[in-house]
């Protein structure tokens, strides 16, 4: 396993991380962060790619929750980078009043849509990279814009 810092708030924390469940049976593309394929057929052939489920995991998202609480109490809106299954998403969604999830995975968008539909929250699933979010970004030009899902 290896270990990496992940930013919360103004603190960083070390959390050991495991590959992704089967991605070696993918073809890894040359850049992995924005291919969209890559993470599509990922989400479209395996049921939870990087074992959201474990207890490492809840407990990433108990600290994410807990230092955004401490950095920001009452926040309006907050914004789910890379949104995935929607463990995170679904937490979030009471924790302030708008959440903006996404993820360039369709498949993705739509399964946190599936978990999160009995939410009682303004929640909106967008589709696309996050500097597409950023309309004056340095590559928003370059960049196709998010997009909400098929048939939302």
């Amino acid at each position: 396993m290896a270990s990496s810092p992940v930013a919360c708030g103004m603190a960083a924390i070390r959390i050991r991380c495991s590959p992704p469940v089967g991605l070696t049976d993918l073809p890894m593309p040359r850049a992995i962060s924005t291919d969209a394929a890559f993470f599509e057929a990922l989400y479209q052939t395996h049921a939870d790619p990087w074992d959201y489920r474990q207890a490492a995991e809840q407990a990433k998202y108990r600290l994410t929750l807990a230092a955004a609480r401490r950095w920001r109490p009452n926040p309006n809106r907050v914004l789910d980078v890379a949104c995935s299954l929607g463990y995170l998403t679904e937490l979030l969604a009471g924790y302030a009043r708008d959440v903006c999830a996404f993820d360039v995975s369709e498949t993705a968008v739509r399964l946190t849509q599936n978990r999160c539909a009995a939410l009682r929250t303004s929640t909106r699933f967008l589709i696309g990279t996050g500097d597409a979010l950023v309309p004056s970004g340095p590559r928003a030009a370059r960049t196709a814009p998010a997009r909400a899902p098929r048939g939302s």
